[in-house]
């Protein structure tokens, strides 16, 4: 468990305040604005590290998705400006507890299911600059071996400008802020001893 996260070519790994995520990313489930909701940054498990659900609640379910690191924040970010303030990418698994479909039918707040300790696993991030099109990016996930989910950032609903612009109207963005930016279709459950790649 950790509250930072690796850019390459960086020895020290860099604080992250916040931890954001977006729902309803891919497909055809338009909305006239993104769904929110925030982990922790005790969520975050760098890559190769295990994620350990509460023992009360061990029925898991992954989803696979592209995270941006903030280099700088602010408030009310113009989308033309927003790609100036991606420091990097990485892949990254938001893992949820099995009973987020409960609290999501019932209309209750997403917290507990997502935002446990290890919830986060991240690799580490590429910086921007060595990204021809982060919206370009093919990535997915195998889980024990098998593709269980496959896609590519040219699928988002809303890209990453969008995102940032939309975020920064709502509360202020900061340096080492990570966004989740949503996940594809193929969301599916995970159990003790799987292996996620």
């Amino acid at each position: 468990m950790q509250s930072h996260v690796r850019l390459r070519g960086r020895t020290e790994p860099v604080r992250v305040p916040k931890v954001i995520g977006l729902a309803a990313n891919y497909g055809d489930r338009q909305r006239p604005e993104p769904i929110v909701f925030l982990k922790l940054p005790t969520s975050i498990v760098w890559e190769g590290e295990a994620i350990r659900p509460p023992s009360a609640f061990p029925e898991l379910t992954h989803e696979v998705e592209i995270v941006v690191l903030l280099g700088e924040g602010g408030r009310h970010i113009a989308e033309q400006d927003a790609m100036r303030c991606v420091a990097g990418y990485a892949v990254g698994l938001d893992m949820n507890l099995a009973l987020l479909k409960d609290l999501r039918e019932g209309g209750w707040p997403w917290t507990l299911a997502k935002a446990w300790d290890t919830s986060a696993a991240v690799s580490e991030f590429v910086p921007a600059s060595q990204v021809a099109d982060p919206h370009a990016i093919r990535f997915g996930l195998r889980v024990n071996g098998q593709v269980r989910q496959e896609a590519s950032t040219a699928e988002m609903i809303w890209r990453i400008p969008q995102q940032i612009a939309f975020l920064s109207r709502i509360f202020t963005l900061d340096e080492g802020d990570i966004i989740y930016t949503g996940t594809p279709a193929g969301v599916d459950a995970a159990r003790p001893g799987d292996r996620l790649d």
